[in-house]
């Protein structure tokens, strides 16, 4: 594995596309922005999703491949990362807009 960036662009992982691979349950690719920097005996890092992450990475085939792997969480946290919104908010707000339902 390799370390972090000291930016922090990346959250918790080397490149943003070792984090589309750690959403979709595959084995690690790293991408060409990737420093390969080895981590040497430093403790594996949170798997926080980067800033902005790819496209890739929110996709509704990332999704499904998260749910395999047991990522749902990560998925999770990477759109509400792509959007802005948390994944409990943005459930809020649409329920809000939601119209009262008609008396019967």
């Amino acid at each position: 594995p390799f370390a972090v960036t000291d930016s922090g662009a990346y959250g918790g992982f080397c490149c943003k596309r070792c984090h589309v691979t750690y959403i979709r349950g595959e084995p690690a690719v790293h991408g060409e922005k990737c420093s390969k920097v080895p981590n040497g005996d430093l403790p594996r890092a949170r798997p926080s999703p980067p800033t902005d992450p790819l496209a890739e990475s929110t996709s509704r085939k990332a999704q499904q491949l998260a749910q395999k792997a047991g990522r749902s969480d990560a998925f999770q946290a990477a759109l509400a990362m792509k959007t802005g919104i948390a994944p409990v908010e943005a459930t809020k707000a649409a329920r809000a807009e939601l119209p009262e339902p008609l008396p019967q």
